[in-house]
This record gives structure tokens, C-alpha cells and sequence, in this order.
């Protein structure tokens, strides 16, 4: 059962990651089957409910935050409200944030967020290089789900470090945790 939900998620986030690229969209319903994929295989691996819980909540709260600093820089910036859905961020790429965010702990979802954004860029530049396509539009949901793909398969088979519990990253943040 657990390799059959693994599997189901790597092939969504493929799909996103295809969705995106060759047509800008992606079809809104891949999201909640995410999340829903998500939450069911961090309960499956023995994650407490309640805590699970918390972690969802701090996770889209920080998306919430950074959603609404972004609108204010924007506001700050143009002076005058600026609807980041309409031609800065896509749908696509909000709700894939929401629903990464039903599995990650809340320290590795904002260690995913922070380094995806410049990796995402980075990928987009070299991409551009290669193709000599030179869309403004950058397939931001489609390019996390390429680096999340990498993040979960890197996790599951081959370091081990459990992306749904702060352990891994606390033990390499704070040298003084016990081991």
C-alpha cells in the first residue's frame, strides 16, 4: 500500500511537472489528490495525527505570510493593489505550495520554499540556455514538483531522513542536539 501511494504521488508530481511545461496549466484537480495522497501516506508512516495537524497549519501559515508580504511589497512598490494570481503567480503554483504542505514538517517546508525558489530560477535560466526559448513565464509549480520529486525519492531510497519530521535538519542546524 505504501509503495502504491509513492508511486501514485511521484506520478502526480510528474504530471504537474508535465501539465505545467507544455501548456502553463495545470488541472486544478491534481492538488487536492495531492494533499489527500500526502496526508494519508504521512499517517500511514506513523506520523501522529495531532501533530500532523500543527505541522499543516504552521506550513500554510507561513505560505499565508509570505503570500501577504509579497502583496505588500507590491503594494509598496506600484502603489497600488496588485493581484499576484494575475500574471505574477499562477493558481497552479499557490496550490501546490498548499499541498506540500500536508506532508512536510513545518522546519523542512520553509527549508523546501527557501531553497526551491533560487534552484527553480537557476533550472529556468539553464533551461532557457539549452532550449533558446525565452518565455517570461516561469512553470513554477512544475519545476517544485521536479525538485519535490527529487526531495521525496531522495528521502524514501536513498538518505533516509524523513522530510516529515525537523530531526534531520535540527541535527545539522543545532550542532548541540544530542544524536
Amino acid at each position: 500500500m505504501l509503495l502504491a501511494i509513492r508511486f501514485a504521488l511521484l506520478l502526480s508530481l510528474l504530471v504537474i511537472l508535465l501539465q505545467d511545461f507544455w501548456f502553463r496549466a495545470v488541472h486544478w484537480g491534481l492538488f487536492p489528490l495531492l494533499a489527500i495522497g500526502l496526508i494519508s501516506l504521512k499517517l500511514l508512516e506513523g506520523k501522529d495525527a495531532s501533530l500532523a495537524g500543527e505541522q499543516i497549519a504552521v506550513n500554510l501559515s507561513f505560505l499565508v505570510l509570505v503570500l501577504a508580504i509579497l502583496t505588500g511589497y507590491l503594494f509598496v512598490s506600484r502603489r497600488r493593489f496588485i493581484n499576484i494570481t494575475e500574471g505574477l503567480m499562477g493558481w497552479a503554483d499557490i496550490l501546490f505550495l498548499v499541498a506540500i504542505g500536508f506532508y512536510l514538517s513545518a522546519l523542512n517546508y520553509v527549508f523546501f520554499y527557501i531553497v526551491s525558489i533560487p534552484l527553480v530560477l537557476i533550472l529556468w535560466v539553464f533551461y532557457q540556455f539549452i532550449t533558446g526559448n525565452k518565455g517570461k513565464h516561469i512553470p513554477l509549480a512544475g519545476l517544485q514538483s521536479l525538485l519535490f520529486i527529487v526531495f521525496l525519492a531522495g528521502d524514501w531510497w536513498y538518505f533516509h531522513i524523513d522530510i516529515a519530521d525537523d530531526y534531520w535538519l535540527l541535527r545539522y542546524l543545532t550542532p548541540w542536539i544530542q544524536h
